[in-house]
Parts: structure tokens; C-alpha cells; sequence
């Protein structure tokens, strides 16, 4: 995939990016094509930061939702070209459904093994023990509002502080992506690859402090659709 060059890089907000999402498959958009290119983008991006430093182990931390499937797809990419990747599930693998079902099924085919995560003490402990050279986050997606708690909250508190780069799929996660909050905790990524178009919580708040380098990527959305949420965004903007 390549960076957008097309359309014009007006941030938007979650909702625009939600109406984005919901038009490209009423226009017969597979969610499994466009998860598949997000998640072989993030596995490019991954290599080239590995390749600089030599590295060949990476962690992945995958949530149960959309966020997680480019994950999985990342982590199969990885994978299947010689990285050693550990892969940190949030949830019971029977929580994950639909097209992230799918890439997780088709992780594990292709002989990835996943580690459910138990507890916070268990969340630090695999994250230290991991000994990766980068740390991809695929917990939380754009859809995420409100507060983070639970095996989540824990999650990005180890990853934080496991002084390892963090690589960050589409929004770090925590980081809401209309306000640039973070409800207690969001992951400090040093790198971010995002979808279609840049999101506002980047530009304001916590969001550059925890979006780090920013990259925009077009995983297949047609450039006419990619101008209708624009114009959707001036619509609600103008309210």
C-alpha cells in the first residue's frame, strides 16, 4: 500500500472515519481485503524499522476487535518471513469474531501460537520476557471512546513501560481519536500507521505525545469515497 496522495490530509473524527468504513462495504469493499492490506502495511513498516537495527523478534498484542485482525495479519506476514513473533491475545481467543476470527484462524494454520493474557503481573511478565526488538499495538482501533480499564488499562501500562519501540496500528491505543484524550492510560507509540485518513486526536490534546511519527496509508479505499468523508466531516464540523 501506499501513502495517500491524492486526497487532501484533512484530519477527521472517529464518526467520519465509522461512516468511511460502513460506505465502502455497502459499495462491496471486503472488510477482509482492506484488513488484509492494513495489516501486510503495518507488517511492511514493521520490517523496515527491524531491518534497520538488525532485529528479529517482535511482540504483537492483539484486541478482539478490527484493531486486533490487522494484528494477526501482521503477525502472520511477519511470521512467514523468518521474524520470531509472540503474539498476546487480551481476551479468550472465543471473544474474537468475524473477520479478525478469520486472521486469527489463519495465524494459528499457518503455526503461529498465541499467549492469553491472564492478568496485569502476567501482561508484564510476557512483555519483559518477550526480549523483543519492537512491540506492534493492535489493541484498541478509532472506534474507542470512553475509559480504558481491566486487562487493557494493564496491557498498555507494560507496554509502556517496557522500554521496547512501540509500532501502533491505526490509533495508539487508548487514544481517543476525535479528542486526543486518554481515559486514564493510552500506549506511547514511536511509530503510527493509520487508515484512509489522518484522525484529529493526532494533532491535539496527548495525541502527539503518544502518536509519535506518523504515517498515512490508503489500504484501498476508493479516492471518490476518501472525498465524501471529508465532506461528511465539514458537514458535522459546520453543526
Amino acid at each position: 500500500m501506499l501513502p495517500n496522495r491524492g486526497t487532501k490530509m484533512t484530519p477527521v473524527s472517529a464518526e467520519t472515519m465509522r461512516r468511511l468504513d460502513s460506505t465502502a462495504s455497502q459499495n462491496g469493499i471486503s472488510g477482509l481485503w482492506l484488513m488484509e492490506n492494513a495489516g501486510t502495511a503495518i507488517a511492511a513498516k514493521a520490517r523496515d524499522l527491524l531491518e534497520r537495527t538488525g532485529g528479529k523478534k517482535v511482540a504483537v498484542f492483539c484486541g478482539k476487535g478490527n484493531n486486533g485482525g490487522d494484528g494477526f495479519v501482521a503477525a502472520r506476514d511477519l511470521r512467514g518471513r523468518g521474524f520470531h513473533v509472540d503474539l498476546f491475545l487480551s481476551c479468550e481467543r472465543r471473544e474474537v469474531k468475524n473477520e479478525a476470527a478469520v486472521n486469527l484462524k489463519a495465524y494459528t494454520d499457518s503455526g503461529g501460537i498465541i499467549t492469553e493474557i491472564e492478568s496485569g503481573a502476567h501482561a508484564e511478565k510476557k512483555c519483559r520476557a518477550s526480549k523483543a526488538s519492537l512491540i506492534i499495538d493492535a489493541l484498541l482501533g478509532t472506534g474507542f471512546s470512553g475509559e480504558v480499564g481491566g486487562i487493557i488499562k494493564s496491557l498498555i501500562e507494560s507496554i509502556n513501560a517496557a522500554g521496547i519501540p512501540v509500532l501502533s496500528v491505526d490509533v495508539p491505543s487508548g487514544l481517543d481519536a476525535t479528542t486526543g484524550g486518554t481515559n486514564p492510560v493510552a500506549v506511547k507509540a514511536r511509530w503510527t500507521v493509520s487508515f484512509g485518513l489522518p484522525k484529529k486526536g493526532f494533532y491535539i490534546n496527548k495525541g502527539p505525545e503518544h502518536t509519535g511519527e506518523l504515517e498515512v496509508i490508503n489500504i484501498g479505499f476508493p479516492e471518490g469515497l476518501l472525498t465524501d468523508a471529508l465532506r461528511y466531516e465539514e458537514k458535522i464540523c459546520a453543526k
